[in-house]
């Protein structure tokens, strides 16, 4: 789906791929915030904090069953606001239509591709390169993003503050993949992939000194976070 709604934004803006791509791929950082306090509203309105319980795997973070029984209604509701979004998208992407000399160009550009061998393309160093660095971008950001609850309650944070600074995260998330993809289009890949690397360094490491203050742990989370999806706009930047 992503491939083909980048491509038809690109059509629009050929020269800006960087600024397209991340304004495109924003919207997966802008979701998790609206839709992350609506979850929260729905699920858990009263604020409630999870329970120590015993289980067959060990003692365990678990919310009563009061919280538990409302996230079928959650589901439903969620289910038919992405259903509405998903519709309203579908009916308003278009494709520029350029003049024939360019449509032509880009056919012979396309039939180009088609005839390098695809076993050529997965050997070579940048694909190899490219598919390390956004798999272990995707895996930090999981890492991130599934632990902070976790390690935020251990350090006696409420859930509604571990949700606003979740929220939080996930819209910084959307404007870095804007900005991060944008320089890609005045800069040189190894200058911005250097500065991400350094910040995600730095922030992991805080983040685990700073879970008892919520300003601090939600500083730490919002910068390891906004910096772990950049991968997601700035690989069909310089790959298409």
């Amino acid at each position: 789906m992503y491939s083909s709604v980048l491509n038809a934004a690109i059509s629009h803006l050929p020269g800006r791929k960087g600024t397209v791509s991340g304004c495109v791929i924003c919207g997966l950082g802008w979701g998790g915030f609206f839709f992350g306090i609506l979850t929260n509203r729905l699920c858990n309105p009263d604020d409630i904090r999870p329970i120590l319980t015993e289980t067959t795997d060990g003692f365990e973070n678990l919310f009563p069953i009061e919280v538990a029984m409302r996230v079928p209604a959650m589901w439903r509701s969620l289910g038919l606001v992405w259903a509405c979004l998903f519709a309203f998208g579908l009916i308003t992407i278009t494709e520029y239509k350029h003049s024939e000399t360019k449509t032509e160009e880009k056919q012979q550009e396309l039939d180009l591709e088609a005839t390098i061998p695809l076993q050529r393309i997965l050997t070579t160093k940048q694909f190899i390169m490219l598919y390390v660095l956004a798999a272990s971008h995707m895996f930090e950001a999981y890492y991130v993003g599934n632990s902070f609850k976790m390690i935020g309650y251990k350090g006696g944070i409420k859930d509604s503050t571990l949700t606003i600074i979740g929220s939080t995260g996930s819209l910084l998330s959307g404007c870095s993949k804007i900005i991060f993809a944008s320089l890609l289009d005045y800069f040189p890949f190894k200058k911005v992939y250097g500065g991400i690397i350094t910040m995600i360094i730095v922030s992991l490491v805080m983040l685990h000194f700073t879970q008892s203050s919520p300003i601090g742990f939600g500083l730490c989370f919002c910068t390891a976070y906004m910096c772990g999806g950049s991968m997601t706009s700035m690989l069909p930047a310089i790959t298409l």
